[in-house]
């Protein structure tokens, strides 16, 4: 399967979201808000890459996005796994 220039961004760049994941978890933060602007911010992503990486993020347990109640988008970061 060949991979688009889009979804290869997010691939290349899921390492790079789960080192900002793991630092964001030592820093004590427990949810990003706006989670698919923070990662177009943060990585200079277009929204549909963005929207790949978050969904692989989630996919992979790293974070759980979710709405809430006041309709924010939030991810809430899942405990850093061992690199054992």
């Amino acid at each position: 399967m060949k991979l688009g220039l889009k979804k290869g961004m997010a691939f290349l760049m899921f390492s790079e979201a789960v080192a900002l994941i793991t630092r964001l978890y030592e820093m004590g933060t427990l949810r990003v808000y706006n989670p698919v602007s923070r990662l177009q911010r943060e990585f200079r992503l277009g929204y549909r890459s963005a929207c790949l990486l978050a969904r692989l993020l989630d996919t992979e347990g790293y974070w759980r996005r979710t709405i809430d109640l006041d309709g924010t988008h939030i991810a809430i970061l899942a405990p850093i796994k061992n690199k054992t």
